[in-house]
């Protein structure tokens, strides 16, 4: 079903629509009928880009989700196996450093932690 109106257009909009009919060669009428077409998808297309962008962010998430699990349990199990050597490293030094020369665990582990973030934050 189609409906009819007519359209008043200022002298520039005028020019742009004609030099429109004569580069595509067609009546005032297809040209007007695809320009509002255009302008209404466009209209529906800024209207529901929130709605599509909850979509994507979605579909990316969902597409990213196993990369991101693999690399959490991973970090998980360096943060493990970090723990356990420094565990196993104070105790041998406690069993295998004669009591005198040992020097407080805690104090130990606090300056190698510091070296340890020095050596992180380093840039090289």
């Amino acid at each position: 079903m189609s409906h009819r109106f007519s359209v008043t257009f200022d002298d520039d909009a005028y020019e742009k629509v004609m030099s429109i009919c004569r580069r595509e060669e067609l009546s005032q009428s297809e040209a007007t009928r695809r320009l509002v077409h255009e302008a209404l998808s466009l209209h529906v297309t800024e209207e529901n880009m929130d709605f599509i962008t909850s979509i994507i962010n979605e579909q990316i998430k969902a597409a990213m989700m196993p990369y991101m699990e693999r690399l959490i349990k991973l970090t998980s199990k360096t943060c493990i196996q970090a723990g356990t050597a420094a565990y196993l490293n104070a105790e041998t030094l406690s069993q295998f450093v004669p009591l005198q020369q040992q020097q407080d665990f805690y104090e130990a582990y606090e300056k190698a932690r510091k070296r340890a973030v020095a050596y992180i934050k380093n840039k090289d």
